[in-house]
């Protein structure tokens, strides 16, 4: 019988060992670039460890040789690794190497109901959708980033 001993992130949070040990782990997503599919604070998100490698538009819990944690889509697979990206972000990572990968998301709550990521027709059709419509989104959100970086250091700059 599974645990469901939810997991809060922190700088001494080994996910591999606990995926290891368990084989899978519950926890709260952080951040905001895996939305508008995963929201901090609404959602908990279960990941498994991995049983074969991943492949495109799988989203795969990742650890940088600085020792971060990220939890990002596979955008494509390639001899030498694996490109990604987070859902709200626009930057691919290109570094990301199957010694980085250490788990896949299989599903996750939304309040009480359970979103399996292999098996719901609405999560396949987002997935779709959203990769599809990547290029128009980037048409708004750059220039949106921009402007609103912009206008922070003019807001800086007046309010010191």
């Amino acid at each position: 019988m599974r645990s469901t001993a939810m997991y809060t992130s922190n700088e001494t949070t080994d996910y591999r060992e606990i995926l290891e040990r368990d084989g899978f782990f519950m926890q709260f997503p952080a951040g905001v670039s895996m939305r508008p599919m995963l929201k901090q604070g609404r959602d908990t998100i279960v990941i498994e460890k991995l049983k074969q490698s991943p492949k495109e538009n799988d989203v795969v819990l990742y650890q940088t040789d600085a020792g971060k944690y990220i939890l990002h889509r596979v955008i494509k697979v390639k001899d030498e690794g694996y490109v990604i990206r987070g859902d709200n972000r626009i930057k691919n990572e290109y570094d990301v190497k199957d010694r980085h990968i250490i788990g896949i998301l299989t599903g996750f709550y939304r309040k009480d109901k359970y979103i399996n990521c292999y098996t719901n027709k609405w999560y396949k059709f987002y997935v779709i959708f959203w990769r599809n419509t990547f290029f128009i989104r980037v048409l708004f959100m750059y220039p949106y980033r921009c402007i609103r970086r912009i206008l922070s250091k003019i807001k800086h700059k007046i309010f010191k």
